[in-house]
C-alpha cells in the first residue's frame, strides 16, 4: 500500500552565484597523474585517507600525492568499467562493475558474479549498506540484492520495488532502506514493508528518471534525475520526512536539471553533480546555493560524481578528469581581552586558504565581513562562521566571559588642618597603580602644607591580575584650624579612626564635652559627666574629621582631633 503524502514545490529567491577565486582547484588527468581514465563515475574514501576513484578503465586510489591503480590486467578486479564504488562498514572497498561485484579486503580483490555466487546480475549500477553490515547491490534490470556475507537475497518489482533498474541505495536514520529507480522511489522498512513513491502519488514524472539517491544525517532523502528530452524534467527531489520537494533550475539555485550524483558532506550540505552545468552546493538550512563550473577551474561541466576525503576536500569527477577542491583551513581562533565588566573584547580568526574571497561572520552568520577580527564585543556566546563563497566551515561556539573587576576604595572625603598630613592607600590587591599626582605606588601621603586651603581631589587608577581597571576619587579639604586653642592637659581618644563609639581619657575629671567639625561648627555637646573616662556614642556623626573639646571641673580646656570612619 502506498503512503500518502503532500507534494510541495517551492521557489527559492536566493539564487546561486559562481566562485571567482583562482588556484583553489587541482585537476588530475591521465597526462599528469596515474589516473586510469578521465571518465570518472564514482568516488568514496576510507579511514586511512585513501580516495577511491571508479572510472570506465579501472580504479585509481589517491593518498596525499601518491597513486595506486587496480585494473583487470594488474589485479583480480572483475571488470574495468566501474559504475559504483563504496567503502563498506567493515572497511572493505566494494566496486560495482559491468562484470559483477568486486571487493578489496586490504590485500587482494575477490569477485562475486552470476557464475560463482547467488548475485542476480553482473551489471551493478549502485551500492549501499545497512546498519546490520549487509551489502546492497543495485542492478541494471534485475532489482536489488542484499548480501549478508554468505547469502544473496534478491528483491524485484514483484516484491514491491518500483522498478528493477536501481540507480541509488541508502539507509536513513530510522533504519529504512531507500532505492532510487528509473521510474520511482521505493522504501523498505525495517519490518519488511515496501512503500513506493512515483507519479501516481503526485511527483512529476519528469523527476522520477533517477540517477542517484542518498540520505543525510537528518534522515532526509535526496535524489537526482535525468531531464531527458524535456527542458522541464529532471532536477532533484528532497524528502523531509513528510513532503517531497521538487528542486529544479527554474525554482531554485540548481545550476542544471541533469543531475547524475548527489552527495552529502560532513556539514550536512548537499552537492549536486550535473551533466552540463558543473556542480551546485546547497546549504538547505540557510537556503544558500552556489555554483562551481569549468570557469572556476573544473576540467568539465559534465560532472558525474562528487565525493569527499577525511581532510575536508571535495572531489569532483567529470567526463574529462578529476578535480580536488580544497576548502579553507581554520588554524585558530583567539579571544583577546575578555570583557572586564563594561570593557570591550575582540575575536580574531586565523585561517589559511588558497583563495582570497574569504568572509567571516559571528553570531549565527548575521553579518559577514572581509575582516578576520570582530571588536567591541560584550560577554556572551558567539558562533564563528567562515565561508570561501562555496564551502562553509563552522567552528564550535566561542564564549566571551565577563571578568569580575576588583574595585579600588579610597577613604571618604575628609578634612585636615594646614599643619597635618594624611595617607591614601589603594590596597594591595593590584598589579599597577596610577595616581593623579604622578605616583605609581600603592599609597601616597598628602602633606597639607603643600596645598592651598580648600578642596583637593585625589584619584587613582589600578589594574588587577586580569588587567581590568578600576578608579576611585576622594576629596581632601585643607583647613587652617585657627579657632582651636592649645591644650592645657593630656587627652586621649581611642580608637581613632572610630566608627560608632570612642573612649575618652583625661588626667582631670571631665565636666563638658563638645564636638566641632573641621570648619568650627558645633555638632554635639555633652555636660555633667564628672569622670576621667567616658564612652561617647558618635554614631550620629557623618564620616569626617572632628575636633573633640574637653572642659574640666577646674575650668581647664583641651582638644584632640579624631576621624569618624
Amino acid at each position: 500500500m502506498k503512503q500518502a503524502f503532500t507534494l510541495t514545490i517551492f521557489v527559492i529567491f536566493l539564487f546561486g552565484h559562481s566562485l571567482s577565486a583562482q588556484g583553489d582547484i587541482q585537476v588530475f588527468k591521465t597526462n599528469n597523474s596515474s589516473l586510469t581514465s578521465n571518465d570518472i563515475k564514482s568516488i568514496d574514501y576510507d579511514s586511512q585517507g585513501n580516495v577511491w576513484i571508479g572510472t570506465v578503465n579501472g580504479i585509481s586510489v589517491y593518498n596525499d600525492g601518491n597513486w595506486s591503480t587496480y585494473t583487470s590486467s594488474n589485479s583480480n578486479l572483475s571488470n574495468n568499467d566501474v559504475q559504483a564504488i563504496m567503502v563498506g562498514p567493515q572497511g572493505n572497498v566494494w566496486a560495482g562493475t559491468q562484470g559483477g561485484a568486486s571487493y578489496y579486503d586490504g590485500s587482494s580483490w575477490s569477485n562475486l558474479t552470476t557464475s560463482n555466487s547467488g548475485i542476480s546480475s553482473n551489471s551493478i549500477r549502485s551500492l549501499g549498506y545497512d546498519d546490520q553490515g549487509n551489502i546492497w547491490l543495485g542492478t541494471s534490470g534485475s532489482g536489488v540484492d542484499k548480501y549478508d556475507g554468505s547469502t544473496f537475497t534478491n528483491y524485484t518489482s514483484s516484491d514491491g520495488l518500483a522498478h528493477d533498474f536501481v540507480q541509488g541505495i541508502s539507509q536513513d536514520t530510522s533504519g529504512n532502506m531507500w532505492f532510487g529507480t528509473s521510474v520511482g522511489i521505493s522504501r523498505l522498512s525495517a519490518s519488511g514493508t515496501w512503500t513506493t513513491y512515483d507519479d501516481s502519488d503526485g511527483i512529476p514524472s519528469g523527476s522520477l528518471n533517477l540517477n542517484t539517491l542518498t540520505t543525510d544525517s537528518s534522515g532526509h532523502v535526496w535524489t537526482g534525475a535525468s531531464k531527458g528530452l524535456s527542458v522541464s524534467a529532471g532536477g532533484a527531489l528532497h524528502y523531509d520526512h513528510s513532503n517531497w520537494i521538487v528542486i529544479k533550475s527554474q525554482n531554485s539555485g540548481l545550476v542544471y536539471n541533469e543531475v547524475l550524483d548527489v552527495s552529502v558532506d560532513k556539514g550536512n550540505s548537499i552537492w549536486f553533480a550535473t551533466e552540463g552545468g558543473g556542480v551546485s552546493y546547497y546549504n538547505y538550512i540557510d537556503s544558500i546555493w552556489i555554483d562551481l563550473k569549468s570557469t572556476n577551474g573544473l576540467p568539465s561541466n559534465n560532472c558525474q560524481a562528487v565525493g569527499f576525503d577525511n581532510k575536508g576536500n571535495t572531489w569532483i569527477g567529470t567526463d574529462n578528469g578529476l578535480a580536488k577542491y580544497t576548502p579553507i583551513r581554520v588554524t585558530g581562533i583567539n579571544i583577546k581581552n575578555n570583557t572586564c565588566d563594561t570593557l570591550n573584547s575582540m575575536i580574531e580568526i586565523n585561517q589559511h586558504s588558497l583563495r582570497n574571497d574569504i568572509y567571516f561572520s559571528i553570531d549565527s552568520g548575521a553579518t559577514f565581513s572581509s575582516s578576520n577580527t570582530f571588536n567591541g564585543l560584550q560577554a556572551g556566546h558567539y558562533q564563528v562562521i567562515i565561508t570561501d563563497s562555496i564551502a562553509f566551515v563552522q567552528t564550535d561556539t566561542i564564549t566571551i566571559e565577563t571578568i569580575p573587576v576588583h574595585e579600588v576604595d579610597l577613604v571618604s572625603d575628609t578634612t585636615i588642618c594646614h599643619n597635618e598630613n594624611i595617607t591614601l592607600d589603594a590596597g594591595g590587591n593590584f598589579n599597577s597603580y596610577s595616581w593623579n599626582t604622578g605616583d605609581t605606588k600603592q599609597s601616597i601621603t598628602i602633606d597639607a602644607a603643600d596645598y592651598n586651603f580648600g578642596d583637593h581631589d585625589f584619584y587613582v587608577t589600578v589594574k588587577d591580575t586580569n588587567f581590568c581597571a578600576s578608579t576611585d576619587t576622594t576629596t581632601i579639604t585643607i583647613d587652617d584650624c585657627t579657632f582651636i586653642e592649645e591644650n592645657s592637659f593630656h587627652i586621649s581618644v581611642s580608637p581613632n579612626p572610630a566608627k560608632d563609639r570612642i573612649s575618652i581619657q583625661t588626667g582631670e575629671r571631665i565636666q563638658e564635652i563638645r564636638i566641632f567639625n573641621i570648619s568650627g561648627k558645633q555638632k554635639m555637646v555633652r555636660k555633667g559627666i564628672y569622670s576621667r573616662n567616658h564612652q561617647l556614642d558618635i554614631s550620629s556623626l557623618n564620616q569626617s574629621t572632628y575636633i573633640l573639646q574637653i572642659v574640666t571641673d577646674s575650668g581647664k580646656q583641651g582638644h584632640i582631633k579624631f576621624i569618624k570612619s
